[in-house]
């Protein structure tokens, strides 16, 4: 059984809320389409964006703390 890339799966997933989020800001945007259709769309692409922002942050995250370590073992190395 091969083994699934958390880093893979996460871009993909990203990449499917950015989607939603466009799909969603489109729908918010017609004018054809009832109000009532239109705030269903708002709070779904209101959703999305906060995903995809933790997502992101999350990502952010991880970076800062690799930066760190990687920081860290200089420090103990040079010291």
């Amino acid at each position: 059984m091969d083994e699934i890339d958390p880093n893979k799966l996460r871009d993909v997933e990203i990449r499917r809320l950015a989607d939603m989020a466009e799909l969603a800001y489109k729908n918010v945007m017609d004018l054809e389409l009832k109000m009532k259709t239109r705030e269903g769309w708002f709070g779904k692409y209101t959703n999305a964006v906060l995903a995809l922002n933790q997502l992101l942050k999350d990502t952010q995250y991880r970076e800062y703390e690799k930066r760190l370590q990687a920081i860290e073992e200089f420090a103990r190395e040079n010291s």
